[in-house]
C-alpha cells in the first residue's frame, strides 16, 4: 500500500486581533519554491534525457527501484479556501491559503514496474502556515492579511471543530494503486484521512524522473462536507467561508 499524505483544512476568516507571536513567515514571492518550472527548464535542454524512458544500453536488465526523498524546502504544498460571496458581510472576510511546513516525504518508482510505486509523505497540522505575504501574492490575492489577525485565523483552522489538531495530528493519504495515464503523468487512487474522515479519491498527477529528480505536481478539489467539516462562519453568519477547498501540490525530490 502506498501513502501520499496530502493536505486539507478549513481556515477561519475573522479579522479578530489577539496576540501577536514571533512571524516566521515568507513575504518574499522569490522564496517560494516553484519546481514545475525548474523542470520545465531542464526539458528545454537539449542534453537533459527523461530517466523515465530508459537509462540503460542493454534492454536486458530490468529498471531498478529507486527511492525519492522530498521536504518543503524544494517543494510546494498548500490549500486554498475561499470567502462565501453570498454572505451579507463578505466585503469584510477574506480568501485564504495555507502552507505546509516542516514535512517530509519518499517516492518508490520503478519505470518498468508501476507496481513499485509508492507515495509516502508526512505534513504535520501543527506546522501550518497562514496566509503568508510571499503565498498570498503567489495565488493572485492582491491584499496582505496582518500578523495578528493571521493568528486568529490559524486558532480557528487548528479547533476541535475544524482540523482538531489536539485530536488528529497529520492528514494522510495512503494509496492504494498507481497507473500510467501518460508518458508524464500518474492516476493515483487511494484513501485520505482528515481530522477523523476517511475518503477514497483519485488524483491525476504529472509526474516526471530528470536529472537524479522526481517532479510531481496536480491539484485536489474538494469541499469541506466531504471530511465532515462545516465552513467557518461569524457574526451569525453574516461572514463566512465556501464549501469549496483546493490542494495544489508543486514537489521535486532528489534520489537517494
Amino acid at each position: 500500500m502506498t501513502r501520499l499524505l496530502l493536505l486539507t483544512f478549513a481556515v477561519a476568516c475573522a479579522a479578530e486581533e489577539t496576540t501577536t507571536p514571533a512571524d516566521d513567515s515568507s513575504s518574499d514571492i522569490s522564496e517560494i519554491p516553484t519546481p514545475s518550472a525548474d523542470n520545465d527548464d531542464e526539458m528545454d535542454d537539449s542534453s537533459n534525457q527523461n530517466d523515465d524512458s530508459s537509462n540503460n544500453d542493454s534492454q536486458s536488465e530490468p529498471a531498478e527501484t529507486l527511492e525519492y526523498q522530498f521536504n518543503e524546502s524544494d517543494s510546494l504544498l498548500y490549500v486554498q479556501v475561499w470567502k462565501d460571496p453570498s454572505a451579507s458581510l463578505s466585503g469584510f472576510a477574506h480568501d485564504h491559503v495555507v502552507r505546509a511546513d516542516d514535512w517530509t516525504g519518499i517516492i518508490a518508482y520503478n519505470a518498468d514496474d508501476i507496481s513499485e510505486c509508492e507515495f509516502d509523505f508526512s505534513v504535520p497540522v501543527a506546522k501550518l502556515k497562514v496566509d503568508e505575504d510571499a503565498m498570498r501574492q503567489h495565488v493572485g490575492y492582491d491584499d496582505t492579511i496582518k500578523t495578528s489577525d493571521r493568528s486568529q485565523i490559524r486558532e480557528h483552522m487548528l479547533a476541535d471543530n475544524q482540523l482538531n489538531a489536539d485530536g488528529y495530528s497529520e492528514i494522510t493519504f495512503s494509496s492504494t494503486g498507481c497507473e500510467k495515464s501518460g508518458s508524464d503523468s500518474l492516476s493515483i487512487t487511494g484513501e485520505m484521512f482528515i481530522a477523523g474522515t476517511s475518503r477514497n479519491i483519485s488524483l491525476d498527477v504529472d509526474f516526471s524522473i530528470r536529472n537524479g529528480k522526481a517532479y510531481v505536481s496536480g491539484e485536489y478539489n474538494f469541499t469541506h462536507s466531504d471530511y465532515n467539516i462545516e465552513p467557518y462562519t461569524a457574526f451569525f453568519g453574516q461572514v463566512r467561508n465556501g464549501e469549496d477547498l483546493r490542494i495544489t501540490f508543486d514537489m521535486a525530490g532528489q534520489a537517494l
